[in-house]
């Protein structure tokens, strides 16, 4: 019996060491923090962003944010900054006309706008930065 209660306890010990250690709500950053908090109007700003549009807010984020319209509620918003070596160089990404890749000059990473920010060509391997959205009434609320 004694043996149980070692072998039990040792597994308990070890479960919330390897619980603390790797720290569940915490996220690393590989894109430079910006406070992010603003709102856009879905009849004035985003009035003519159909589905399968964009819109970009170049004052806002790091290098800028677009808004994605995915569907008729559905908006994403990203930041406009590479994720390969992000901290060092700060690469603005430049928008396909269609919105729907993000490409850096710096380093030739293609990011999907459509796919959630994946990275379609490398180096990066990073998905974009991506800001949260809340719709409330005539507003899209985007901030990190």
């Amino acid at each position: 019996m004694k043996t149980f209660f070692s072998k039990v306890t040792i597994f308990f010990i070890t479960f919330f060491l390897l619980n603390a250690a790797t720290g569940c709500d915490k996220q690393e950053e590989y894109v430079p923090y910006v406070y992010v908090n603003f709102y856009l109007t879905l009849a004035g700003d985003l009035a003519n962003v159909g589905v399968g549009g964009h819109y970009i807010v170049p004052d806002k984020g790091l290098n800028g944010i677009i808004i994605i319209r995915k569907d008729v509620y559905d908006y994403q918003a990203f930041e406009l900054t590479c994720t390969y070596k992000a901290f060092e160089q700060r690469c603005k990404l430049n928008v396909d006309n269609d919105g729907w890749i993000a490409s850096c000059p710096c380093c030739g990473s293609e990011f999907g706008l459509f796919l959630d920010g994946f990275p379609q060509k490398g180096p990066a391997s990073k998905p974009l930065k991506q800001y949260r959205t809340t719709l409330s009434g005539n507003y899209l609320l985007i901030s990190n």
